[in-house]
């Protein structure tokens, strides 16, 4: 299952996914989502995003990554479905 995690020195302020690749590897990737909202992030309903909503999202996305290795695995990933797999975790 996918997890995330900062990175160990604390220096990057990006989250970093781990998941298992589609031959079986460890990987840890950044997701180039930063962990701490940037001034002017809003929710749908304009109330600001907290670090809480920012980590929700990110793990989602680290999901769909996942989901998109798992689906490599089994032979079915095409262009279309990864589109499909990346658009569904980005939109919040």
């Amino acid at each position: 299952m996918a997890s995330l995690t900062t990175d160990s020195k604390g220096r990057s302020p990006y989250w970093y996914c781990c998941y298992t690749s589609a031959d079986g590897k460890q990987l840890m990737k950044s997701t180039r989502i930063a962990i701490k909202p940037l001034p002017g992030d809003v929710k749908k309903d304009g109330t600001p995003k907290k670090p809480s909503d920012k980590k929700a999202a990110t793990l989602e996305f680290c999901h769909a990554i996942e989901r998109a290795e798992n689906s490599a695995k089994a032979g079915t990933l095409s262009e279309q479905a990864a589109k499909k797999i990346y658009d569904a975790a980005i939109t919040d």
